[in-house]
């Protein structure tokens, strides 16, 4: 899986872009460890490889990355969001300047941007 992040929320880890489109869950605490690919509600962003994905409060982000489709670089930043009845899909408000910042263990992370 070249391209791909590997995240973990929860007790789930998540498996987004790369070669292959859409996104896979395998659920940690069932005990079974069964991959399942998983539909969230809401606008699914493009399929890409090479992007960034960083937990920010309870939301998994991604910015950027390569086009699987074409190629081309995208820079948008989109969100993922475990509920207690499924996953959802978030964007920042349309024609919304937007900027988040990520502290993560000695690395200053900035997104911006307008959507």
């Amino acid at each position: 899986m070249q391209g791909a992040t590997l995240s973990l929320i929860d007790s789930s880890l998540v498996l987004f872009g790369g070669n292959k489109a859409g996104l896979n869950v395998c659920s940690l605490g069932s005990g079974d460890w069964r991959w399942s690919t998983v539909t969230p509600s809401g606008t699914a962003p493009s399929d890409r490889r090479y992007h960034s994905a960083t937990m920010v409060d309870n939301q998994l982000t991604f910015f950027g990355g390569n086009s699987l489709a074409d190629g081309s670089d995208v820079a948008d930043m989109f969100w993922l969001t475990k509920m207690h009845d499924g996953w959802s899909w978030g964007w920042p408000s349309s024609h919304t300047p937007y900027v988040r910042y990520v502290y993560c263990v000695k690395t200053l992370q900035l997104k911006t941007g307008w959507s």
